[in-house]
């Protein structure tokens, strides 16, 4: 532990709330620096996938760490704004608040869509080795493409969590307002995939030293098939969801 503790208190002059400010700001920045520089990584596409295959990921945290952090995070706080909504209109359809006038519908309805949203995680996961096998499909064949596109697929994930995370989170917010909110969620989801497009599209110049008129080739269809599975994933549970409702 710092001797700063026993320093400070022989010195007032660092219990001044500047001095207090100066610390927490110290504390928050030096509490992991694989925390941060991995939040600096990601923000550079491509960057902590080129370090990992050199044997440079030491400083960044392992990618499947980072994606189940992430995802943990993504299901935990709302999922995919747009499509929560679309699955908690369609389990209030189901499940009526009057069908039932002895059991708190309510209830009920957050129950179904939890169960549901676990389902869509695990879809969404058994996702990643698809994407992982599409970007191997586009990588170049001089050298290992398998393992280091998977780990590219890790961190593509992991940064369209944290984006639809963030996205949640300011429905929240905005939910407080007179809005729609199921058509602010669907511009939300129209952001956030048009910018993990881009972000694909410089990973894939940074990894592969690609061109932009390459990388935007290659890198469209993997996207397409992202979103593709995404809507799938939540579709999927949203029918067995259906399905379990209707028989019982």
């Amino acid at each position: 532990m710092r001797n700063t503790t026993s320093s400070r208190l022989q010195n007032p002059a660092d219990l001044t709330f500047r001095g207090l400010i100066r610390d927490v700001l110290h504390d928050l920045t030096n509490l992991d620096s694989r925390i941060w520089w991995t939040l600096r990584g990601l923000a550079h596409p491509g960057r902590l996938a080129v370090e990992w295959v050199e044997g440079r990921g030491a400083r960044s945290l392992p990618p499947m760490r980072l994606y189940l952090i992430a995802s943990a995070l993504f299901f935990l706080l709302g999922g995919s704004s747009w499509l929560m909504t679309l699955m908690a209109t369609d389990i209030r359809t189901l499940l009526p608040g009057d069908a039932m006038p002895d059991v708190n519908m309510g209830m009920v309805q957050d129950a179904v869509l939890y169960r549901t949203n676990s389902w869509a995680a695990v879809i969404r996961m058994s996702s990643l080795l698809v994407l992982g096998l599409a970007l191997a499909a586009v990588a170049p064949r001089n050298g290992p493409r398998l393992v280091p596109s998977l780990v590219l697929a890790m961190h593509f994930h992991t940064v369209s969590f944290l984006l639809s995370t963030l996205a949640a989170l300011l429905l929240t917010g905005i939910g407080q307002f007179d809005v729609d909110l199921l058509s602010t969620s669907h511009w939300f989801l129209l952001a956030e995939r048009l910018l993990m497009l881009v972000w694909l599209v410089i990973a894939l110049r940074t990894v592969h030293g690609r061109s932009w008129l390459a990388a935007i080739a290659l890198a469209t269809p993997v996207w397409l098939l992202d979103w593709f599975l995404l809507a799938a994933g939540f579709g999927m549970a949203v029918g067995m969801m259906i399905e379990l409702l209707t028989m019982t």
